[in-house]
C-alpha cells in the first residue's frame, strides 16, 4: 500500500459527481477504484500512526528502566495502554523485543522494530528503533531485517 494524497479525494469526489450526472458505467467503476484507493490510504495512515504510538511507548520503557521492553505486557505494566497498541497486538503486529539503542550497531535508523505480518510479503509501514515510521517495500524490509542479524564491521 503507499500514501494517496488528497488529489486522489478530489478526484474520487469529481468522479462522483460525474456519475450522479448520468455518465456511463465506466465512470461508477473508476470512482469504485478511487474510493478503494482512499480507503486503503485511510488503512495505511492509521497503521502509521499505531506504530508511533508503539515507538513512543518503546522508547519510553527505554528511558525508565535502560532495555526494550520484553514484551506486549511488559510495556503494558510499563504504563502503555494505548488503544493504538491494542490493536497492533490483535493484529499480530512483529515486534523486536528487548532492544535497546546499543543493540543498533549500523544505526537506530536501520534497525527495524515493528511492522505487520503482510508487510514481509507486500510492503508497508515499519517502525525502526529511532522512532520513525517508514514505508518500505518487502524487499527493503528483509534488506534490514538480514542486516541487524549480521555482527557489527
Amino acid at each position: 500500500m503507499r500514501r494517496v494524497g488528497l488529489n486522489v479525494r478530489f478526484v474520487c469526489c469529481a468522479l462522483a459527481t460525474l456519475a450522479l450526472a448520468g455518465c456511463p458505467a465506466d465512470v461508477a467503476e473508476k470512482v469504485q477504484d478511487a474510493q478503494q484507493q482512499v480507503a486503503a490510504g485511510n488503512a495505511f495512515q492509521e497503521q502509521m500512526g499505531q506504530l508511533r504510538v508503539l515507538g513512543q511507548a518503546y522508547h519510553r520503557h527505554i528511558d525508565a528502566t535502560s532495555n526494550g521492553p520484553a514484551n506486549w505486557q511488559e510495556l503494558k505494566q510499563s504504563g502503555a495502554n494505548d488503544p493504538a497498541l491494542q490493536a497492533l497486538e490483535a493484529a499480530g503486529c512483529v515486534v523486536t523485543w528487548g532492544k535497546t539503542f546499543r543493540d543498533a550497531p549500523n544505526g537506530t535508523s536501520e534497525f527495524v522494530v515493528a511492522y505487520l505480518p503482510t508487510t514481509l510479503e507486500s510492503g508497508g509501514a515499519v517502525l525502526v528503533l529511532d522512532g520513525a515510521v517508514l514505508n518500505l517495500t518487502a524487499d527493503e524490509l528483509k534488506q534490514k531485517l538480514a542486516a541487524q542479524q549480521q555482527p557489527a564491521p
